[in-house]
């Protein structure tokens, strides 16, 4: 809020939606690397219906970002 200057809803759970996006896109990639293109869409898709990380990420906190970096970090340790 202090960057927009606006007090809505939307602006405080914007960054846990970009680290949910962000997640799949990471979760994506790892499995097209691990196991081709079958294993990413299986690894995104059951990720993206797990009812944890959407009720975790529909709120505003900590989790969203934490869980972002935690991705890219075993990503990176993959890579």
């Amino acid at each position: 809020m202090a960057l927009t200057g606006w007090r809505d809803e939307w602006v405080v759970r914007l960054p846990c939606a970009f680290s949910a996006l962000g997640t799949v896109a990471l979760v994506y990639v790892l499995g097209a690397r691990i196991g081709g293109r079958g294993l990413a869409l299986a690894a995104a898709m059951a990720l993206c219906t797990m009812w944890l990380f959407i009720s975790e990420l529909r709120q505003a906190g900590n989790d969203g970002p934490l869980g972002l970096c935690t991705t890219l970090a075993l990503y990176a340790a993959w890579c």
